[in-house]
């Protein structure tokens, strides 16, 4: 990947399944979706995450994607690797998913360009791709929580 800075970082709350998602959320959870934007390419990464009964406080939770922010996009993986073990793993878990969809969506940018004949999607299990026509606006209707993150 290249040596540019991410232009987004939004997280996403949902207390049940969303219309995105293929199987159905546990009871007790929420699922949260982190959505990575560089350049014209989006990752996404999601998971459920335990709230006993309570909401999410996405500001607090999603306090380490502040460490990524400045990172350059391809150093955000050795990032991951050396915080990690700081973040609970359902943060972690949820930023490494985005990253490598954000990987994807450029690996295959790229082989397009070079002329590739065909293309293996390697999308997370349960998450439909999400179409441009579901955009952040969209995401934000849907969701009972929403955090974003502004990078520079």
């Amino acid at each position: 990947m290249e040596n540019g800075k991410l232009t987004g970082i939004e997280l996403f709350a949902f207390p049940s399944r969303p219309s995105f998602l293929y199987k159905p959320v546990r009871s007790g959870c929420w699922y949260v979706l982190l959505k990575l934007t560089y350049q014209n390419k989006v990752g996404y990464g999601g998971c459920e995450v335990p709230v006993s009964g309570k909401g999410i406080d996405l500001i607090k939770w999603g306090a380490c994607l502040r460490t990524i922010r400045s990172c350059a996009v391809g150093e955000i993986p050795q990032v991951l690797h050396q915080m990690g073990q700081e973040w609970p793993v359902h943060q972690l878990t949820l930023m490494q998913h985005a990253v490598y969809d954000l990987a994807e969506a450029h690996s295959h940018r790229s082989k397009i360009a070079a002329g590739a004949t065909r293309h293996v999607n390697l999308r997370l299990p349960g998450v439909r791709s999400t179409s441009p026509r579901q955009s952040s606006r969209d995401l934000v209707e849907e969701a009972a929580a929403y955090y974003s993150i502004l990078c520079r």
